[in-house]
């Protein structure tokens, strides 16, 4: 049995557009790597209309200066700079937030807890972890 392949259409209920709980104020760990790139890329040029979150890329206080200039620049990216040790601080900052994905790996991996952390003490928010 196959099922058809319907393309997502712009105001199609189920679609994005057209879905009121779809989160619009995101936070991204990882965006300098590959994958957290991709998936900046990918919440900035939606392949269907009328999506347009605010991202929230979040960087390490001791690599800010060398890594902001790595990230994709765009009125709907705002750049963190965050102490990845100290929860109560990116609990601070991930205010306003709906949804937290991680992207992170290597020596990022262990942040993963207290990111999961702040993402619970910053109140009701979504979380997407990715182990690389």
């Amino acid at each position: 049995m196959s099922i058809p392949f319907e393309p997502v259409n712009e105001g199609k209920p189920g679609s994005p557009a057209a879905d009121d709980d779809a989160f619009t104020r995101l936070a991204l760990f990882g965006a300098t790597g590959q994958i957290g790139a991709a998936i900046l890329c990918a919440l900035l040029e939606p392949s269907f209309g009328g999506y347009e979150p605010h991202v929230k890329v979040f960087l390490r206080d001791e690599t800010f200066s060398d890594k902001a200039e790595s990230v994709r620049k765009h009125p709907r990216v705002e750049l963190v700079k965050a102490d990845f040790d100290n929860v109560q601080d990116m609990a601070d900052k991930l205010k306003g937030t709906e949804a937290v994905v991680s992207a992170l790996n290597g020596p990022g991996i262990p942040a993963q807890d207290r990111i999961l952390d702040a993402a619970a003490q910053a109140g009701e928010l979504s979380l997407g972890l990715l182990s690389l």
